[in-house]
């Protein structure tokens, strides 16, 4: 499903090949979970951020309007050291209330 591009991941600009939900080109848009990442601040490091994309993908294709519990529950597996989760969760809600 995700299948990864070494070459556009190394060029591309962003830590860890942080748009690779979709191969940008030219002219295109960020996923919705990517814009809203950035626009409530939910990046910082940038290491945790591939897994909470693609783990709230997943929520957001199965269910498109979580919980906040739901939301915690999905992203659990993950570790964030810089943001405390709050952004995180806020920008997954935002999606799923399309409030971009």
């Amino acid at each position: 499903m995700f299948q990864s591009q070494p070459d556009e991941i190394l060029n591309s600009g962003h830590p860890f090949g942080f748009h690779e939900l979709g191969h940008l080109r030219q002219g295109e848009v960020l996923h919705p979970l990517q814009e809203a990442f950035i626009q409530k601040g939910a990046i910082q490091c940038g290491m945790c951020t591939p897994g909470m994309i693609l783990s709230a993908k997943a929520l957001v294709d199965e269910n498109p309007h979580p919980t906040e519990i739901d939301v915690r529950k999905a992203i659990a597996g993950n570790l964030c050291r810089c943001t405390g989760y709050v952004k995180i969760v806020d920008a997954i809600l935002a999606v799923s209330r399309e409030e971009r």
